[in-house]
């Protein structure tokens, strides 16, 4: 058991060394190569293989090593997650790190805007490459406020059309009320028994709607207090039913 521990143990350093020697080379061949030269630096961070090469920190490996800070070298890997190699070495040739992360945090939608119609600034649109990092910023806060206000305004409609369909169903049960007192003369207990007694077993499957029916109408109306509250008009009638 220690012998195949040990093994195990050499395994993974003689691992993360391969892998440090791969970013080793293709940092060494310049930008066209730093996105493979992420992907290696991907897995040491991912796979916490850089405590295997003496370091206890992901930043102290960064620093020490590459001469690089932790922020600089997440950012670039968040780059290189998002794309593929040649968009990767494209974006960043003609618009530069800052201007290429920001773009790799915008939405689908923001990312199409930007490329096929501009940035919207104060002197008009501007192409991505011309607009400054400070437009494409604001663009980007100022579109999420927009989309965060729809959302808003679409739950509004949502939540009126609710308590509408609600007011509606509250005056439907009052017509019922309103038509079993003149057609059949029976009490406010007897008539919201039996508007509950439908609302509630129309929201039940099979089984439980059988059980439901044929328990005793003591228990029925037990049942009914705790869930049908909201769904009648008069909440105290309800609550202070009889049997009969």
């Amino acid at each position: 058991m220690k012998e195949y521990t040990r093994l195990n143990e050499l395994s993974t350093e003689v691992k993360a060394q391969e892998i440090h020697e791969k970013a080793s080379f293709w940092h060494n061949r310049a930008e066209f190569n730093l996105y493979k030269f992420l992907l290696e630096i991907k897995k040491l961070r991912d796979e916490r293989l850089y405590k295997e090469l003496g370091y206890s920190t992901f930043k102290e490996y960064c620093n020490q090593e590459w001469n690089l800070s932790r922020q600089t070298v997440y950012e670039r890997i968040q780059i290189a997650e998002s794309m593929n190699e040649q968009d990767f070495v494209s974006y960043n040739l003609h618009f530069g790190h800052n201007k290429t992360l920001l773009f790799t945090r915008m939405t689908d939608e923001q990312k199409e805007q930007s490329i096929n119609e501009g940035i919207p600034t104060k002197q008009g649109y501007k192409s991505y490459d011309k607009a400054t990092q400070k437009e494409i910023a604001e663009y980007k806060r100022n579109s999420e406020e927009m989309e965060r206000k729809a959302k808003e305004y679409e739950q509004q409609l949502k939540q009126r059309d609710e308590e509408k369909l609600n007011s509606n169903h509250n005056l439907n049960n009052h017509n019922v009320l309103n038509q079993l007192h003149v057609n059949n003369n029976l009490n406010n207990f007897k008539i919201y028994y039996y508007i509950n007694l439908n609302e509630l077993s129309t929201n039940l499957d099979n089984i439980q709607k059988d059980n439901f029916l044929n328990a005793p109408k003591s228990l029925q109306k037990e049942v009914m207090k705790k869930n049908i509250y909201n769904s009648v008009q008069n909440y105290n009638e309800v609550q202070n039913l009889h049997d009969d």
